[in-house]
């Protein structure tokens, strides 16, 4: 349960720092999976990035 929660969570963090992706209600849902699709790989670099930065140090 906690796991679930976690990635939940996690999510909703990411989502925060992407407010166009949490607040497009409007417009049509392949306008919205687009946009989901460009902020994923910029999400999995950063966090990359802060794990290759914290074992480097």
């Amino acid at each position: 349960m906690f796991a679930k929660r976690w990635v939940l969570e996690r999510t909703l963090a990411w989502l925060n720092h992407y407010p166009r992706l949490s607040t497009e209600y409007e417009i049509a849902l392949a306008a919205v999976e687009n946009r989901v699709r460009i902020a994923n790989p910029q999400i999995r670099v950063l966090s990359i990035n802060k794990i290759t930065s914290y074992l480097l140090f």
